[in-house]
């Protein structure tokens, strides 16, 4: 099936769609802050003469988009498909950049969740080409999962640094049901935690009790035949207490555990140690299962309105690494 270079792609922030000949003042707007791109190998690109290269080549490649704020209406970034290796089951993603005004992980997040969500239904790895000067785009593959490969030149004969992210992989089987039924509870576990994870100060904790619904639809379960999780929490900071339901592989789930937020390692109900603390407006969380054999580790972001949950994790067991994006919604 040939890639679709040009899709649109509507998150909850930003709609991403193809890039316009007509797009380019209110474009130029949002890149023309000298800070956007003072990393960059091309740090001058906040010139009007400069940045009208990126965009001739942006639409003659066929696979640039623009980053639209859906509050406002306004283009606030731009990104590109590009370079599509059918045999090495590859694309890449590049040339990204977003307003200041959406600096701060979320709008960056939710666009990258989008165009590998959409890359995913076509290949199985995604790359990321970063100068070795640009610390800060750097920062932001990792937060999102990109694992460094080898390094690549490219077309203007630069040497950069490639981070590369794998299409989660989607087990099946009796015996993965079994884990996928380990995993829920992982999952709701950390979902319960992450209530936390509020852009308040670090010495403003809110009282996140209420009920909180994983949306299926916005999330990447990495193959896990989960089909509603919904989570109840009663919280008087530093403690969590939580009950969890939800169905997966055909069978219902219930349960609930205790927690705390201040560092200390917790027992949870089946022998597993769980670790977390706040990281800022983030919510760190370490897992270690019973027998040491695996774990899972978690960043954790709350919308700015406080009705959004975002959670980035990697699960870590004898069977390998599967990554998940989870999108979870106040009731």
């Amino acid at each position: 099936m040939p890639f679709e270079l040009q899709p649109t792609l509507r998150g909850e922030l930003l709609e991403l769609r193809p890039m316009r000949p007509e797009d380019f003042e209110e474009l130029y707007a949002a890149a023309s802050d000298p800070s956007i791109w003072e990393q960059h190998p091309i740090h001058d690109r906040y010139k009007e003469e400069v940045f009208r290269e990126y965009f001739r080549t942006g639409l003659e490649s066929g696979g640039a988009l623009v980053a639209v704020d859906r509050k406002t209406g306004r283009i606030v970034g731009s990104s590109r498909f590009y370079g599509y290796d059918e045999a090495a089951n590859e694309i890449e993603i590049g040339w990204t950049f977003l307003a200041r005004s959406h600096w701060g992980g979320v709008c960056n997040r939710e666009m990258k969740a989008l165009m590998l969500g959409h890359a995913f239904r076509f290949v199985d790895n995604v790359v990321f080409l970063v100068g070795p000067q640009n610390l800060r785009s750097q920062k932001a593959m990792e937060k999102i999962g990109g694992v460094r490969v080898e390094g690549r030149t490219d077309a203007r004969s630069r040497e950069n640094l490639v981070f590369r992210i794998a299409k989660p992989r989607n087990e099946q089987g009796g015996s993965d049901v079994l884990m996928d039924m380990r995993t829920l509870r992982v999952l709701s576990v950390f979902a319960a935690l992450a209530f936390g994870a509020v852009t308040l100060s670090a010495d403003t904790k809110p009282d996140l009790s209420g009920t909180w619904k994983l949306n299926i639809d916005k999330s990447d379960l990495g193959g896990a035949p989960i089909t509603e999780l919904v989570v109840t929490v009663d919280h008087k900071e530093p403690s969590f207490k939580f009950t969890a339901k939800g169905s997966a592989g055909g069978q219902d789930f219930e349960e609930t555990e205790s927690f705390t937020t201040d560092g200390k390692p917790t027992e949870d109900s089946r022998g597993g140690t769980v670790k977390c603390h706040w990281d800022g407006a983030t919510l760190l969380i370490e897992g270690t299962s019973s027998d040491g054999n695996g774990g899972d580790s978690s960043r954790i972001v709350l919308s700015a309105d406080g009705k959004t949950l975002t959670r980035d994790a990697v699960q870590k067991s004898d069977e390998g690494e599967q990554k998940r994006h989870e999108v979870y919604e106040k009731q």
